[in-house]
Parts: structure tokens; C-alpha cells; sequence
């Protein structure tokens, strides 16, 4: 940087020395963290300052499909993921994210966010979202993966739409003799059990506890549709 020096004249209290650069502005270089980005060539690059995986959940549970391919109705293997990437401007950054998962050969996902479970696939994988512009800024969900069955539940006669009477009809799920649930039950019920063997009671308590229907031995397998149908006495 070459300086000139000019001597300015008049003052009282004698000459006084004007430094003036000449050359690249004399001005400190911005700080990368205040800009919200880098500095390159006197241009500044925003900065990803969040990474936002929607659905807003910390996780999600999918269904393992069977070695075929097959899945229960209703209990998928995929869901489908989108992502935001917020800058320190405040806008939304069009490069968007790239995804990955730390268990691929047993939860793949696609470059759009498309998250499926393979078939025969077990335990849990994370998926991660993380910005182009900005790698290290990153947002994750775990997928829990299930072998869950389907147990569809009919019952007839159809229940009363009397308040007081459904609340006193009540099932039972037990397994091994332990009450694993007690659903709200309606004329067409669908639970996801893990695969087992389970016992289903319907009770009415107006005048004491009775049993109005009992089923014994209710298998549910990986993957699989279990439907039985309640007579209700």
C-alpha cells in the first residue's frame, strides 16, 4: 500500500499530518460470523443457520415388510420427508439438503426425502438432513422399525349409540395373562400388535362385571392380518 503524505497548514497549533491510503480499501475485513457468511472478493456468501426436517417429530416407527414385499394395509414401510434450510438472512435456501441414512441396507433414503424400510429389515436407523451450503448444519429423526400384524375386530350386533352403555362395554387385550390394552372399542376396530399369541374379552359392567365375549388364542403374525369378528351375547 503506498501512503502520501499531505502537510496541512493554518493550525494554530502547528502542521498536522492527513494519512491517505491509496490502494485496497483501508477498512477492516467484515467477520465472516457477523455477516451471516463468507467474504470472498468483497461479496458475501450467506450462511445456513438451520435445518428443519418436516414432519416436526423425533421420530417415526415404520413396518418392516415381509421377504415378498408384502406390508399390512394402513402400517407402511415408507413416508415420504421434505427439509428447510433457513439463513442467517432470514430466507429459505434453494439448495436445499442432501439426505442419508446410518443404516442403509436396512432404511434407504431417496434424494427427495423418501424414507422406506427394507423387506426383512430390524431394530432402528437415523436419517439425516443436512444442508448443501453448509454440511455441518444437520437435522435427524430415528426410524423405529416394526414387525407388526393387524388385528381387525368386528362386532355385531352393533354397539348402542347410547353414551352410558358404550362406556360400559369395555375390552380386554391380555397376553400371558398380563392386560396389555384396553382400547376404545367400536363396531370396526384395527390395532397394530407385535406377533403373538393374544386372548380378547368384551365385558359390560351395568350390573356387575360379565363376560359378553370371549376369544382365546388370538394369533398375530409379523406383517400379518388377523380378522375375527365379536357376537356379542
Amino acid at each position: 500500500m503506498t501512503l502520501l503524505l499531505l502537510a496541512i497548514a493554518g493550525c494554530d497549533t502547528g502542521d498536522d499530518l492527513l494519512l491517505v491510503a491509496h490502494g485496497p480499501s483501508a477498512s477492516p475485513t467484515p467477520d465472516a460470523g457477523e455477516v451471516g457468511g463468507n467474504v470472498s472478493g468483497g461479496s458475501t456468501t450467506p450462511m445456513a443457520s438451520l435445518v428443519l426436517i418436516a414432519p416436526d417429530v423425533d421420530a417415526i416407527t415404520l413396518n418392516a415388510p415381509a421377504a415378498d414385499g408384502s406390508t399390512p394395509a394402513r402400517y407402511p414401510n415408507s413416508r415420504a420427508l421434505s427439509a428447510k434450510v433457513w439463513l442467517y438472512t432470514g430466507e429459505t435456501d434453494p439448495l436445499g439438503v442432501t439426505w442419508s441414512s446410518s443404516v442403509p441396507e436396512a432404511v434407504e433414503v431417496s434424494p427427495q426425502g423418501l424414507v422406506t424400510v427394507k423387506p426383512g429389515a430390524s431394530g432402528s436407523a437415523i436419517v439425516t438432513a443436512a444442508s448443501v451450503r453448509n454440511p455441518q448444519m444437520t437435522d435427524e429423526l430415528v426410524v423405529s422399525i416394526t414387525t407388526d400384524g393387524k388385528l381387525k375386530l368386528s362386532v355385531f350386533p352393533t354397539l348402542s349409540h347410547d353414551e352410558e352403555d358404550r362406556a360400559q362395554t369395555r375390552l380386554e387385550l391380555t397376553q400371558n395373562g398380563v392386560l396389555i390394552d384396553t382400547p376404545t372399542l367400536t363396531n370396526e376396530l384395527a390395532l397394530a400388535l407385535a406377533a403373538g399369541t393374544y386372548r380378547l374379552a368384551i365385558t359390560r359392567t351395568g350390573n356387575g362385571p360379565s363376560v359378553s365375549w370371549v376369544s382365546e388364542n388370538v394369533q398375530v403374525t409379523p406383517n400379518g392380518v388377523t380378522a375375527i369378528a365379536a357376537q356379542l351375547q
